[in-house]
């Protein structure tokens, strides 16, 4: 991929209409962005790794502490489908003194088929892993303690004999399919499986406190409709320790690395990771669909302040300067001499209209008489390209000298924090006003950090 152009194709002659980007001229729009030409460097040699994603199911606990010598009958939950499954090594394991022909729980030996052992085997501790075709991991088999298992399936359930348990045996179990067990006796007894659960007696130790004891049984309703099924034919991607902080509806990613304790701006299209050059160090915040970002650089390491920035679709930046103090100054316009602010701008969204959320922190000049009584304040900005129809929100319709700007939609509407109340507002670009939303109940600190264009 050419660093020159960090797309490598176009966005704006695919499937976005371009006259929705207005024209930014050159140099003189009054925003007074002065162009930076540069471009995204690809500093990996490699492609990213990738793996597996990690599933959160939806489930039902079934939570009970029992004490010693308290037992619990527990009764099948739901039934599950049950995928193909290989078991990792089971060849490995030496079986003994393990009744696999115990009907009470399951079906003769001649109708299981063999999947492994975990838990004492030769004096380790061994974990079982059932694996798909292509290797990856569906369910783990933990037992630590005293005893040894073995698991046997058929085509409904899997089951698991117990052998030589005793009140130090641990047992641990990842599942996704209809769990069947006899009596156990153990410390603790862990079950999680999007199937149903059925097992005998259970007997724990209360008295063994090196361990966390209890018994923890959870199982799923309705696999069909398992978050496990939305990442079908999905891949993840591992970006490591880096920081993501937005992406588009193209699934183009802006986020920040640490270098060497230097924060860096990167870009990921899809193809490859790129970082921001030009900058000793840069922070990016926000995407919109025709892959211009925003964020903030540091030109040198003895520089005072981040500069706002754009970044576009060719590898171009451009900085955003800020008047000074915003126009607002506490101090007697009739004086010999006017002490104005210096403004640290910072650009937090973007969207497809070039339109901007940002806040601006003011700071009092150093040199103003004490007797001035200079403070610092903050306003939130809704910024359009041409700078006609800018609002500085905060002071204007917060009435407030301490807010920030987070996120703002398509139709141009703001969102972020009054930090005189610690509540969260929205700004309404149409009518020009602004709603406090409030907290939650209970609550008495609010912020919103995103939008999505209804609202």
């Amino acid at each position: 991929m050419n660093s020159d152009n960090i797309f490598g194709n176009d966005l704006l002659s695919g499937d976005l209409n371009t006259s929705l980007v207005p024209e930014l001229g050159q140099d003189d729009i009054s925003l007074n962005i002065t162009p930076q030409e540069s471009s995204l460097v690809n500093p990996l040699n490699q492609e990213l790794s990738l793996t597996e994603p990690e599933i959160v199911i939806d489930e039902i606990d079934i939570d009970n502490d029992l004490s010693s010598n308290n037992a619990s009958s527990l009764n099948s939950i739901a039934l599950a489908n049950i995928d193909p499954l290989i078991a990792a090594n089971a060849e490995e394991f030496q079986v003994n003194e393990i009744d696999v022909n115990d009907t009470s729980f399951a079906p003769p030996q001649s109708e299981l088929e063999f999947q492994g052992g975990f838990g004492d085997y030769g004096g380790n501790d061994v974990t079982l892993e059932i694996k798909d075709d292509d290797g990856n991991v569906l369910e783990t088999f933990r037992l630590t303690g005293e005893g040894q298992a073995t698991l046997y399936r058929d085509e409904e359930s899997q089951y698991i004999f117990f052998s030589g348990v005793d009140e130090t045996t641990n047992v641990d179990i990842d599942s996704t399919s209809n769990i069947k067990f006899g009596n156990y006796i153990g410390d603790s007894l862990k079950i999680e499986t999007t199937g149903s659960i059925n097992g005998g007696d259970i007997v724990l130790n209360d008295e063994n406190t090196e361990v966390d004891s209890g018994l923890t049984l959870r199982a799923g309703i309705d696999t069909e409709n398992s978050v496990s099924n939305v990442f079908d034919g999905y891949t993840l991607i591992d970006f490591y320790d880096r920081e993501m902080v937005d992406i588009n509806n193209f699934g183009q990613i802006v986020g920040n690395d640490d270098f060497i304790g230097r924060d860096e701006f990167f870009f990921y299209n899809g193809q490859g990771l790129y970082y921001l050059p030009g900058y000793y160090s840069s922070r990016a915040f926000g995407i919109n669909d025709y892959g211009q970002m925003v964020g903030e650089g540091l030109p040198t390491e003895d520089d005072p302040k981040y500069k706002p920035l754009i970044a576009y679709s060719d590898g171009s930046v451009q900085e955003i300067q800020y008047v000074e103090g915003g126009g607002r100054y506490n101090a007697d316009p009739n004086a010999d001499e006017i002490y104005t602010y210096e403004a640290y701008g910072s650009v937090r969204d973007i969207n497809n209209y070039l339109e901007l959320a940002s806040y601006q922190l003011n700071i009092p000049p150093e040199n103003a008489p004490a007797e001035l009584e200079l403070t610092p304040f903050e306003d939130s900005y809704f910024l359009s390209p041409n700078g006609t129809e800018s609002v500085n929100i905060g002071y204007e319709l917060l009435n407030s000298e301490n807010s920030r700007a987070f996120g703002i939609n398509n139709p141009g509407n703001v969102v972020g924090i009054n930090r005189e109340t610690n509540k969260a507002f929205v700004f309404n670009r149409e009518d020009n006003s602004v709603t406090n939303l409030g907290t939650l109940p209970g609550d008495n600190y609010s912020a919103a950090y995103a939008i999505n264009d209804v609202g």
